[in-house]
């Protein structure tokens, strides 16, 4: 299937711009330039919501009674060694279950504030509290530090939780790789597992030599040299990107929550993500696959310009709506 028009216009006005690649950017101006773009309509006022609330906790779950929004125009949510930031989405009339989510960028770019606009959309679409959280980025925090925050962040959800309630995990991405990897560690450890995951066009194994990367090498947005260079900031340590919570697709799949799993035609992780569906379900797991031929790689994050991301969006919290009852 050819490429969509939305994509189509999207890939013509982005190469008009003839920007450098990422890994000549760097990570920080990249940081600054979505904080730029995002910031202030994500502290904007929604009457949609009931509330949106950012708050800080310490690595014991406790609330840190602080100013969570600081003066930095690169790191506005502020996570480190000693905390975590994560931003409540609650909607008018929400289910009281929760959703994890778990932003994408490649372990080193993106941030609860980037993401803030699809995270309400999420939320609107399932009538769930949702959870963003502001993992610490690589290179600064490389593996494992965002798996730390990600299952932080679970326990203190599931402190949260009243008698009844339940929660999921959703994230795009590298975001997905970290909600998909949250699933086996705590599965492995015997924790409150969720009770779905919703997983956009995720990241889920180190192999570039796939078809998918072969074919989607350059020209499509996100390109191989971009993933490469993601996973060298993340995961330094080549041989150690086979390790189940870097590339889950390595893992023992058994006995994990029902997953959505999202993918774009034209994307490198095409393969891996279609791979980790069918691994999943051979493993006996629930698992609801979905392909959008004709879109790239991010189209969910940027569903103002791509009437497929809108159509994900509303799938995907229907998809909450009946898990996670």
């Amino acid at each position: 299937m050819p490429l969509e028009a939305d994509a189509v216009r999207f890939l013509d006005q982005l190469n008009a711009l003839h920007l450098p690649p990422v890994s000549e950017l760097g990570a920080v101006a990249i940081r600054k330039a979505q904080w730029e773009e995002a910031a202030a309509a994500a502290f904007a006022t929604d009457d949609r919501f009931e509330m949106i609330e950012d708050v800080c906790i310490n690595r014991e779950m406790q609330l840190i009674s602080r100013e969570v929004v600081g003066a930095s125009a690169v790191r506005p949510l502020v996570s480190d060694d000693n905390q975590l930031t994560l931003r409540i989405y609650r909607p008018q009339g929400a289910s009281g279950h929760h959703c994890l989510y778990f932003h994408g960028g490649g372990w080193a770019i993106g941030s609860v504030v980037y993401f803030d606009s699809l995270v309400r959309q999420l939320a609107l679409a399932s009538g769930m509290t949702m959870v963003s959280v502001e993992y610490r980025l690589a290179p600064e925090f490389p593996f494992p530090a965002a798996t730390i925050d990600a299952a932080l962040a679970a326990r203190w959800v599931c402190s949260q939780l009243l008698p009844g309630q339940k929660y999921a995990v959703a994230g795009d991405s590298a975001g997905a790789n970290l909600a998909t990897v949250l699933c086996q560690m705590l599965r492995d450890r015997g924790e409150h597992l969720p009770a779905a995951q919703v997983l956009f066009y995720p990241v889920t194994d180190a192999n570039f030599e796939s078809s998918s990367y072969e074919a989607c090498r350059a020209g499509y947005f996100l390109s191989r040299e971009d993933m490469k260079w993601f996973w060298s900031l993340y995961q330094p340590q080549v041989a150690e990107r086979s390790h189940p919570y870097t590339s889950p697709l390595q893992g023992n799949l058994r006995g994990l929550p029902p997953a959505r799993i999202c993918v774009a035609g034209y994307d490198p992780l095409y393969d891996e993500g279609a791979l980790y569906a069918d691994n999943l379900q051979v493993a006996g797991n629930d698992v609801e696959f979905v392909e959008y031929p004709g879109m790239i790689h991010g189209f969910v994050k940027r569903f103002t310009e791509f009437a497929s991301g809108r159509q994900e969006i509303i799938a995907a919290g229907d998809y909450l709506r009946r898990k996670v009852q």
